[in-house]
């Protein structure tokens, strides 16, 4: 103890003690406590709330309802930008998460209104089809005749294959049918790999469509019929057949003689109507009535041409009616024959 050096501090002064003491309780009494206490669980959803203002707020629309699918179109473009020009590694690869995700998610909301437009999708990672907005099919719906009522369609309503000799106007006899049977008959539009020529309306004359595109439709068995004329791929999608069917119309396909043979072979089920030239000197008789189901004479006036077409496809439904009118003939010669034997029978009775 005696090597030890002494302790001596300074007395402290009055007046320094007096602001130590006051500054140490200004700092535990202004202390301000947290609203909720560190690695703490919010417990707000305890809190007494009236039962209506709670079931309005899960009744909330953006709780349940899809979102638009323009909404994912600027999503999906940012996350192309930064995959092209990441800020890093980190970044790019968070983008191409991201848009994997928005991707699936638009394609899930499209397939309820869009699906049309999944057939052109050829790369997965580019579905910028989808946000585009169907101008054709608008047009179409507009110009689309209303469907006739039941007493005007045909019994047999499976689609019309109609096919010519060289030198008759098909196109315009089809539509002399359509005129003379308005909201009955819609004609199909095909498929064609080229580009369109003047005059020609994209979705009115042909579907113009890429080779890839219809390459796309015939190797998924997507045609009842598929042709190439003069370098040029034509075909009939079987979407196309199945869209006029579900308006309750009746399909109208304008072929060739070789379309018309390919959808048999494939089975397609349809009335096919062959119309001849009077002087048509190629006709194969035997091969054209195992291929048609009926042979159709022109004789240069296309309104008498249509109405034979329109016979032959009403000719069920005329039939039934002309049995019944005869039902009906014969209905009451009965009931007289039977009211005059009636007085005699009583007659009888009474001797």
């Amino acid at each position: 103890m005696a090597s030890c050096p002494p302790i001596q501090r300074d007395p402290v002064s009055a007046k320094g003690f007096v602001e130590a003491k006051e500054a140490a309780q200004r700092m535990a009494t202004s202390k301000r406590l947290r609203p909720n206490p560190l690695n703490a669980v919010p417990l707000d959803f305890l809190a007494n709330e009236d039962e209506t203002s709670a079931l309005d707020k899960l009744k909330d629309s953006e709780r349940y309802q899809l979102p638009e699918l323009d909404a994912f179109k600027s999503k999906i473009a940012d996350d192309d930008f930064e995959i092209e020009m990441p800020t890093n590694s980190d970044t790019k690869a968070a983008a191409v998460a991201g848009k994997a995700s928005k991707s699936w998610r638009a394609l899930r909301i499209a397939s309820r209104f869009k699906l049309a437009a999944f057939d052109k999708l050829d790369d997965p990672k580019k579905i910028n089809l989808i946000f585009e907005d169907d101008v054709e099919g608008a047009e179409d719906e507009e110009d689309t005749e209303p469907t006739a009522s039941e007493d005007d369609m045909p019994k047999n309503r499976d689609p019309i294959i109609l096919s010519a000799s060289s030198g008759i106007d098909i196109s315009s006899l089809k539509t002399t049918l359509m005129d003379l049977h308005k909201g009955v008959f819609a004609p199909v539009v095909r498929h064609a790999v080229r580009e369109p020529e003047d005059g020609e309306v994209n979705g009115k004359t042909f579907h113009f469509v890429k080779a890839q595109e219809f390459n796309q439709l015939r190797d998924g068995d997507r045609l009842i019929e598929y042709t190439t004329r003069d370098g040029v791929d034509y075909g009939t999608s079987s979407k196309a057949v199945e869209a006029i069917v579900e308006t309750g119309k009746v399909p109208v396909i304008e072929v060739d003689v070789e379309a018309a043979q390919f959808a048999k072979d494939m089975d397609f089920s349809a009335r096919y109507i062959f119309i001849k030239s009077s002087t048509d000197e190629t006709f194969d008789e035997s091969k054209m009535n195992e291929l048609y189901d009926t042979v159709i004479v022109n004789n240069d006036n296309l309104e008498e041409t249509a109405t034979s077409v329109g016979e032959f496809i009403y000719a069920e439904k005329a039939a039934e009616t002309e049995k019944a009118e005869e039902e009906e003939e014969e209905t009451p010669a009965n009931g007289d024959a039977n009211m005059e034997d009636a007085p005699s029978a009583a007659d009888g009775n009474v001797q």
